[in-house]
């Protein structure tokens, strides 16, 4: 069985490749890398014909696995350069989601995250990685729910989005150290705040973000106190001192947490909204997980859809509403609570549902009542999906309840109270009660 070899190089090139990695590019027949990569190799030592990816490079990426697939024999002379680490965002990653991996030998080199994380002192297991270059359309606010993200960017105005996008979720005191060139002789560091940036700078960057400390707006430091300071690879780079900044209000506090139940006011609209303590229920039966789909039919204020997508990386969610007016409120509430995978879809059920990318989860609110609706929303649900109901309506309890009858799952009722003043005493204050439906389903059968 022929592999193609995945060989990942980096800024040190030839000198910093393994022995086994420099044998597969000495016997190679062929070597694919990007112009900067393929220039790493020695003319004198390797012989093999030169291939520049081009632009796009999926088509080529996609002929190489269908090469490896019909066993071509030119397979196993071809070697494949990636940046650093090939399964990292890098194109061994996207082979091996195309082709068996057994197919695939994979020779990698330090990545740019973990020469960045070794460069600050970051333990890699406590920090998250975004990559914007994988998927431009990332959130990578929500990656910072503990304090500190490495961020990979696109282009020389990688650094200059991500900090205007820092500083429009509240984040402008957020500091920045900017890597540029990791691991090469002319590997350089910037630290500056997100607030204070607005620059482009060599393409092969990426940026490593700490927001423990930021005041939620602005940092307050000139220019001169961020310090920029030079390095290079080997002695280690020298970094300035940590800009001083002031300690988040307690509401970005708690909007850097990603546990459903953020507090009702923090959601601008005409009240139309699931309230905290039944979202936590809710979002707990909904079960968001990495990259799935969810349907919020009847949306109000997108509370529902909003929570699931802070809930779990890469989670989508269409936000189903009729009023032009709560559409425009979901859309704000979502880029205020950096929630940017809600999708707004203004239309009437059943309607609006045709057409739409199957869920993995629906949540049905505001519209629970309507005929039909439960089985149209049944129908669309993947196998394995959650469906979960909620009412306040004697006609959407029935509703609720004719469907349990016939699908199963699980029926509650959930009463709470609040402390409420009474004259110059408190006492409890009875909410209204909430029918919840919630079941799973098997199969696309009946």
């Amino acid at each position: 069985m022929s592999r193609l070899t995945i060989v990942g190089i980096g800024e040190d090139g030839w000198t910093g490749l393994s022995s086994r990695a420099r044998d597969a590019l000495r016997t190679a027949e062929r070597v694919i890398g990007a112009p900067r990569q393929l220039a790493f190799l020695p003319a004198g030592i390797v012989g093999a014909e030169r291939e520049a990816w081009p632009s796009p490079m999926m088509p080529r990426v996609e002929a190489l696995a269908a090469a490896i697939e019909a066993g071509d024999a030119a397979v196993g002379t071809t070697v494949v350069l990636a940046s650093g680490d090939p399964m990292l965002h890098g194109v061994g990653a996207t082979l091996a989601r195309l082709v068996d991996a057994a197919h695939l030998h994979v020779l990698p080199a330090p990545s740019a995250y973990s020469l960045a994380c070794a460069r600050l002192g970051w333990a890699q297991h406590e920090v998250p990685l975004v990559s914007l270059v994988a998927d431009p359309q990332t959130d990578p606010i929500p990656a910072l729910a503990g304090g500190r993200a490495i961020v990979y960017v696109a282009g020389p105005s990688g650094a200059r989005r991500l900090a205007a996008l820092l500083r429009l979720a509240g984040r402008g005191g957020a500091t920045l150290t900017i890597l540029s060139r990791l691991g090469g002789q002319d590997e350089r560091a910037l630290r500056v705040t997100a607030a204070e940036f607005d620059d482009d700078l060599d393409p092969l960057h990426l940026v490593a973000v700490d927001a423990r400390a930021t005041d939620g707006t602005r940092s307050t430091a000139s220019p001169a106190e961020s310090g920029r300071v030079d390095g290079v690879a080997g002695g280690g780079v020298a970094l300035a001192e940590p800009v001083t900044a002031v300690v988040p209000a307690a509401r970005d506090r708690r909007l850097m947490s990603r546990v459903p139940g953020l507090p009702d006011d923090f959601y601008g609209g005409d009240g139309q909204l699931t309230r905290a303590d039944v979202r936590v229920v809710a979002l707990a039966a909904l079960a968001p997980a990495p990259g799935e789909v969810l349907w919020d039919v009847g949306a109000g204020s997108g509370t529902i859809a909003i929570e699931w997508c802070r809930a779990a990386s890469r989670a989508r969610a269409l936000a189903i509403e009729a009023r032009a007016d709560r559409c425009a409120t979901i859309a704000e509430n979502a880029r205020v609570l950096e929630a940017a995978r809600v999708e707004v879809i203004e239309g009437k059920v059943p309607e609006a549902l045709d057409g739409l990318t199957r869920p993995h989860a629906i949540f049905l609110g505001g519209a629970t009542s309507q005929p039909g609706l439960v089985d149209r929303c049944w129908d669309a649900l993947l196998p394995g999906g959650r469906l979960v109901g909620a009412a306040v309506t004697l006609e959407g309890e029935r509703a609720l309840t004719e469907a349990h009858g016939r699908l199963g799952g699980r029926l509650s009722r959930l009463q709470h109270d609040h402390a409420d003043a009474l004259g110059g005493f408190t006492a409890w204050k009875p909410q209204r009660a909430i029918v919840q439906w919630a079941v799973t389903k098997e199969s696309d059968e009946h």
